[in-house]
């Protein structure tokens, strides 16, 4: 499941920054730090999350799910 988190993270901000990928993948980096972090990649991030974990996530979670540790747990309570 991390891995696959990772992957919609990478896909979603088009992350391809050596670091900002070992930052993620150690959960040291909030998704706000990214380099490609707005809105509109925010919303496709969730999208992409809800759709491969078929889970539904309440837009009033979107602020508190920020690292993936945030990410894991939530996606675990919901599938």
């Amino acid at each position: 499941m991390k891995k696959k988190i990772i992957n919609i993270i990478k896909k979603s901000f088009s992350v391809k920054n050596k670091n900002e990928i070992l930052n993620i993948e150690n959960k040291n980096l909030k998704l706000n730090k990214l380099t490609n972090f707005d809105s509109l990649n925010h919303l496709k991030f969730f999208s992409l999350l809800e759709k491969e974990f078929k889970i539904k996530i309440n837009e009033k979670n979107f602020n508190k799910l920020n690292d993936l540790n945030s990410i894991i747990k939530i996606v675990n309570k919901k599938s």
